[in-house]
């Protein structure tokens, strides 16, 4: 307790001096997906104007209690239901639905979604609901969400890249995260023309009137981040 009191008032201290460059622990939290396809490989870039600052970084799949784990900030896919926390969206990610050469060689090309129910999808499940995450497509422009058939659920997206690159079957995942494996041809893109809608990308921050100068430039940094890798990184709007 003593140091997190600690911590604080160097915090609030740093806040009255503009000229002192913010220092100190910066724990942020990511979904894996992420973590891998955007802010790791950027990370050199945020070390190198922000020496002082030490990040540990936690990247897992499962909700966490920002305030309970004693996070700076974290990033969230998806729409957003705590009304404790501060959000600052940082753009939107594209879902794109594949499966590997092998097991459309196998099974056949699913046409419409409604083909689905004849394939095995892997799906993926949130781990405070036990429940699979439904899957969107849109349709003469209504978007129709459901959870498809399979045998297989994960609540870790390595374990869902995984088995789709197996051959286990089809997963409706983040685009940016699984565009290099399209172009490798070591998965191929099916129901493009079903795209479903996007899903958005906030970070999420404690309400505090004192924000710590390290969270508040790595914040400023990581909307920078997405805006201007928009046309790069394929899937993120």
């Amino acid at each position: 307790r003593t140091k997190i009191l600690l911590s604080d008032v160097d915090d609030i201290m740093a806040s009255f001096s503009p000229t002192r460059p913010p220092r100190g622990k910066l724990r942020v939290h990511a979904p894996l997906s992420l973590a891998h396809s955007v802010l790791v490989p950027a990370l050199n870039d945020f070390q190198s104007r922000y020496p002082d600052i030490e990040i540990v970084l936690t990247s897992t799949d499962r909700r966490i209690d920002l305030l309970a784990e004693g996070i700076d900030c974290m990033i969230r896919i998806g729409e957003l239901q705590d009304s404790s926390l501060i959000s600052r969206r940082l753009g939107e990610v594209k879902m794109v639905t594949c499966a590997s050469p092998d097991y459309l060689q196998k099974h056949g090309v699913p046409q419409t979604p409604e083909d689905l129910s004849r394939h095995q999808a892997i799906n993926f499940f949130s781990e405070r609901h036990r429940e699979a995450l439904e899957w969107s497509f849109v349709r003469e422009g209504e978007t129709v969400s459901f959870i498809p058939t399979g045998h297989i659920s994960v609540d870790n997206s390595d374990i869902l890249l995984t088995g789709c690159l197996s051959g286990l079957g089809i997963i409706h995942g983040v685009h940016a995260v699984l565009a290099p494996w399209i172009q490798s041809g070591q998965l191929v893109e099916v129901l493009a023309d079903y795209a479903g809608e996007s899903k958005p990308v906030s970070v999420l921050y404690p309400d505090r009137r004192h924000l710590a100068p390290r969270v508040r430039v790595f914040i400023d940094w990581l909307c920078a981040l997405f805006t201007e890798q928009k046309s790069r990184l394929q899937g993120l709007l």
